[in-house]
């Protein structure tokens, strides 16, 4: 495999700012000249004014770490001391790591070893006597990109401060609820070229306010799509850090939790593949005895293929008061079927109205064959066809708007139940 140098002109045109520029524009030049030197000399020139220029920026916006590194030098200058100017640069690049998280630990060991060769450049004393210090042009080379690739072509905000403005904007009432809206919003600032911990800080921060208990659905919505678009911005990253986190943060849900976070679980593309055995045995467990309080989450759970199968084992067992339990917004077909199965086999007439008060509420989410089954229901069992409820869940079918006109007279007519119809019937 080959690899090609990349074209010096290129890492100019990377330079954020007009200042970056300029500095690595002549450190080009002295490059190209034989001057390697003067190369790496400008090239930590343009380093210090780039750090320096990122902390103004910072410090505009309200950085407050950033701010003080202003003052401080601020004071340095009106007092033209040179040993204190000497020990600001010195820390440049510590500060610039570890307070404003500017650049990475990896990137600071590059940058730190451009410091240490402009000092070898420009101060002779550095150097054991009688010896001059050559660079090589590959080092004055590898200077430059390292100088650009990692800082000067970055914009200040990838840090601390960055997460900081960026959580804000998710609890704003007005961030959008869709991954196109909230991928606009987000890739216009910071988020596009976030370092690693920025993305990973920002995702656990993320994930963490899906699963908490009671947060508001419109906050989970715009956490949601700001999760999806990240995904979308730093697709690999991502991947690894819900990877990695995922299962921790699942494993401090409480049981009594489970039904909301998993919700917000099948929401998230991909998030079977990201729980670790332990969390998968955890939530199949669970949804194979979905408890009583939990029930009515169960048309959104079903959503949760990861889970459907433990979710039908469930419902296939369940009485119906568990199955009554809640209310549901719609009721899914496999709930339906389970209520009509019982409501076939009431035991007495107590059950067959309790249970034929309850499909009222649900008229509309009922089909034609649903219809057949409750009059199926009545034919095979006494209980059900004498139940005071029953006319008046047959009269609640007929004026269904969704149903097939004229399907319950014809299923009583194939019954023989021709004392439930009525005159239009007949």
């Amino acid at each position: 495999m080959s690899y090609g140098l990349v074209d010096l002109d290129e890492l100019i045109l990377k330079c954020r700012s007009e200042e970056a520029r300029g500095h690595i524009a002549e450190a080009v030049a002295s490059y190209r000249g034989g001057a390697y030197r003067a190369a790496i000399v400008s090239t930590w020139i343009g380093i210090c004014f780039d750090i320096i220029s990122k902390f103004r920026e910072l410090a505009l916006a309200g950085d407050k770490a950033a701010e003080q590194k202003v003052e401080e030098l601020e004071r340095i200058r009106k007092s033209h001391d040179p040993s204190a100017a000497l020990g600001f640069e010195k820390k440049l690049l510590v500060v610039a790591r570890d307070t404003l998280e500017l650049i990475s630990p990896l990137e600071f060991d590059d940058l730190l070893r451009v410091q240490e060769d402009r000092n070898r450049c420009a101060h002779p004393s550095l150097s054991a006597e009688g010896e001059f210090f050559a660079p090589p042009a590959e080092l004055a080379r590898l200077h430059i990109y390292s100088a650009v690739n990692h800082l000067l072509q970055h914009e200040p905000a990838q840090g601390k401060f960055a997460l900081d403005r960026l959580i804000p904007q998710v609890q704003f009432d007005y961030f959008p609820t869709k991954t196109d809206g909230a991928y606009e919003v987000l890739v216009a600032g910071p988020l596009a070229r976030a370092r690693e911990s920025l993305v990973r800080n920002y995702i656990v921060i993320l994930l963490k306010d899906l699963m908490k208990k009671g947060q508001q659905a419109e906050l989970q919505s715009r956490c949601m799509a700001a999760l999806s678009a990240t995904r979308r911005i730093h697709p690999a990253l991502s991947e690894r850090f819900l990877r990695e986190n995922l299962s921790s943060i699942m494993n401090r849900v409480e049981d009594n939790d489970l039904a909301e976070a998993v919700d917000q679980l099948r929401h998230i593309e991909d998030s079977w593949s990201f729980l670790d055995a332990a969390q998968r045995t955890r939530i199949s467990t669970w949804a194979e005895n979905l408890p009583r309080r939990d029930f009515f989450h169960i048309e959104f759970l079903l959503f949760y293929k990861a889970i459907e199968r433990q979710l039908l084992k469930r419902i296939s067992r369940a009485d119906f008061e568990t199955l009554a339990s809640g209310a549901y917004i719609w009721m899914p077909e496999e709930v339906l079927e389970r209520v009509l199965q019982l409501y076939r086999a009431a035991p007495n007439f107590d059950v067959a109205n309790q249970i034929a008060d309850f499909l009222k509420l649900y008229i509309s989410d009922m089909t034609d064959d649903a219809v057949v089954n409750i009059v199926n229901s009545a034919a095979g069992n006494h209980e059900v066809r004498a139940s005071f409820r029953f006319p008046e869940l047959l009269n609640r079918l007929r004026a269904s708007q969704k149903l097939t006109p004229g399907i319950v007279g014809d299923a009583l007519k194939r019954h023989g139940l021709v004392d439930f119809l009525t005159a239009g019937e007949e």
